[in-house]
């Protein structure tokens, strides 16, 4: 999982970036360990009996995984939670849980074996930004990371 890291670390940059664009407020980064709460890690989960990541909260979500056929090659997908951070997860990931292999294709077709979530809470204040946030992380990442977002792709691989 550790391997993840240096992608947590570009898309730290870039909520500093969109923090720049508050007024007195900021978004917070991401944490770089990922043995603390703020993770999950899927391989090691119970889908039903699990905790969400900033479940109950609005905000922007992060589903990391490798390629099934290049483990070398890792995708991230970027979404937005307008009602329950945990809602918009279990909807991606419910599908697989029987087997616990959680997938999610790219826009070419090609699987991802997910691993990792985590996700950003968005408070009162802010939560309004979750759409913004969302657009503005898929179109700067996409040229540095390899999206699975099928609007955000882009020619990396």
């Amino acid at each position: 999982m550790e391997q993840y890291i240096q992608y947590i670390k570009i898309i730290n940059k870039h909520l500093n970036g969109f923090s720049l664009y508050l007024n007195n407020s900021s978004i917070s980064n991401l944490k770089e360990s990922i043995s603390t709460p703020e993770y999950l890690n899927l391989m090691e989960s119970d889908l039903d009996l699990q905790k969400w990541p900033n479940g109950n909260s609005k905000g922007v979500y992060f589903l990391f995984g490798k390629k099934g056929s290049d483990e070398n090659i890792v995708g991230i997908y970027i979404g937005k939670a307008s009602v329950a951070i945990g809602h918009r997860l279990y909807g991606h990931l419910n599908p697989w849980k029987e087997n616990r292999n959680y997938q999610m294709k790219d826009l070419f077709g090609n699987i991802f074996n997910l691993e990792l979530v985590t996700s950003i809470a968005l408070n009162e204040e802010l939560d309004f930004f979750a759409p913004a946030l969302e657009d503005y992380l898929i179109s700067r990442l996409r040229k540095e990371i390899y999206l699975l977002n099928s609007i955000g792709n882009s020619s990396i691989l």
